[in-house]
């Protein structure tokens, strides 16, 4: 989690054992949510280790799912 200076949630992450995002969501400052991302799948392009280590990026897919957030004057909430 990320905090901003009053102490309030500005996102909030969950990662996997090689510090791949799995969820990411961000929040405003009264702590509406923003955006919600969700990895779908993550899949390596190459086979040859060497490769991989010198540009992980360049070698690496991700499948995602992002959902974005407004606000509602009628509703009063984020939808």
């Amino acid at each position: 989690m990320q905090y901003d200076k009053k102490g309030n949630v500005i996102t909030d992450s969950q990662f996997d054992n090689f510090e791949n995002y799995l969820t990411h969501q961000y929040f405003d400052t009264v702590g509406n949510i923003i955006e919600d991302c969700k990895i779908i799948s993550i899949n390596v392009n190459t086979k040859d280790e060497a490769d991989f280590m010198v540009d992980p990026f360049k070698y690496t897919t991700f499948m995602a799912y992002q959902k974005k957030y407004t606000y509602s004057n009628k509703l009063c909430k984020n939808y």
